[in-house]
């Protein structure tokens, strides 16, 4: 179907003049500019140069590789198109869209939500189509290697346990004891505590919230992509399912121990530390720090409560599953606070944008191109148990060379 100049430019006033965009001018400028300059077919001029110049008056001097003013505007220009077309314009007869990685806008026409078919059945219109597959291009750098099996993701969520009993206390089984002897499991599996007790104890289990939450933004995240996916407890994970399956998993070896037998190397590991109290305390270890890369993250409390976090760090680990054809991503915090960033991150679509801008290997005129396998260090801010801010440390490629 052929758009009309009129109609494109009709459209870019209904979104110049929306809800989503009222005062938001440096935006509004960037859609006019590029919108405008495609209709009078002048796409050369769409180029990074040309807009942080004449849309955001950066000087004669302005250089991307050092500003990335204008791809950050213009991620910010894709969210508030995509909450544009999932609210207000729903019903609009146009879409417009600016791909990833380019900045000539892309012109789709739009029907009903639904559409009906012959045998009475409703099917996805083009509308809906395509925002759905904008949405997958942008994600797909990120996610690609693991959703495009044909078969249902799996997605690990931590059962931490505790030992004990209810009237003495009880302790929380991901212990020094567990991660000293998480090779020997006869022995931890006569005694867990390593404290001479002998007596039967009781077990119970937990799931932190941050896992709970990191479910909630996963599968919220399948739905818009239309990905199958199941769940399922770490404690009732085969190795069978390991080797086979594309998996997520949520939490760190300290309540997923099976991830302590992993043999693919980590740069970033999470091991027990004493810290300047004299406390063993869960840490992130660099193992091959980099120029200006701390040897040790650990989180920081407020209070005597390890409850009273108020900065977390996390990991997110993309790595070769137990063979070369399958995928292992891990979403690990220090604490459940970390886990629960770590989920936001590779969910959230500025989160998904910030995390492609720094792993892009890509040349510039290029789609983006992520590395095979990597892990990603963030630092959490906490407040009252929410991450309130995740940011980007550092990120180290991985090979899948396995230890030895």
């Amino acid at each position: 179907m052929q758009i009309s100049k009129e109609d494109k430019l009709e459209q870019m006033e209904r979104l110049l003049h929306s809800r989503t965009l009222h005062g938001s001018d440096s935006l509004i400028a960037f859609l006019r500019f590029v919108v405008e300059k495609s209709v009078l077919g002048q796409e050369q001029q769409l180029k990074e140069y040309t807009i942080a110049t004449e849309v955001f008056g950066r000087g004669k001097d302005f250089d991307s590789r050092l500003d990335s003013l204008v791809r950050v505007q213009a991620s910010r220009l894709r969210a508030k198109l995509r909450e544009y077309y999932q609210t207000e314009g729903r019903q609009d007869s146009l879409v417009i869209d600016l791909p990833k990685g380019k900045y000539t806008p892309l012109f789709s026409p739009a029907v009903a939500e639904h559409e009906n078919v012959g045998n009475g059945a409703s099917t996805l219109s083009s509308a809906a189509e395509f925002r759905k597959d904008a949405y997958w291009q942008e994600v797909t750098p990120v996610w690609g290697n693991l959703l495009q099996a044909n078969q249902p993701i799996l997605i690990v969520f931590s059962t931490t346990i505790f030992y004990g009993s209810y009237e003495t206390g009880m302790k929380l089984y991901n212990s020094l004891d567990v991660m000293e002897h998480a090779q020997q499991p006869e022995l931890l599996a006569q005694n867990p505590l390593g404290n001479g007790e002998s007596n039967l104890p009781r077990i119970d289990h937990y799931t932190g919230i941050g896992e709970l939450l990191g479910v909630y933004f996963l599968s919220e995240f399948f739905a818009r992509v239309q990905q199958p996916f199941r769940l399922k407890r770490s404690l009732s994970l085969t190795w069978d399912e390991t080797k086979a399956e594309n998996i997520v998993v949520l939490g760190s070896p300290a309540e997923n121990l099976f991830l302590l037998d992993l043999p693919t190397r980590q740069d970033f590991q999470f091991r027990w530390v004493k810290d300047e109290h004299g406390r063993s305390v869960n840490a992130i270890v660099n193992t091959n720090p980099q120029p200006g890369e701390q040897e040790m993250y650990v989180a920081k409390q407020f209070g005597p409560s390890p409850s009273q976090i108020s900065e977390d760090y996390a990991v997110v680990s993309l790595l070769q599953g137990l063979t070369d054809k399958t995928r292992l991503l891990i979403l690990a915090g220090i604490n459940t606070f970390g886990t629960q960033a770590a989920a936001e991150y590779v969910t959230r679509p500025e989160c998904i944008e910030a995390l492609i801008s720094h792993l892009n290997i890509a040349p510039e005129d290029q789609s983006p191109r992520l590395p095979a396998y990597y892990q990603v260090l963030l630092r959490v801010k906490v407040n009252g148990g929410v991450p309130v801010q995740i940011s980007y440390v550092t990120h180290h490629v991985l090979n899948p060379q396995r230890d030895q």
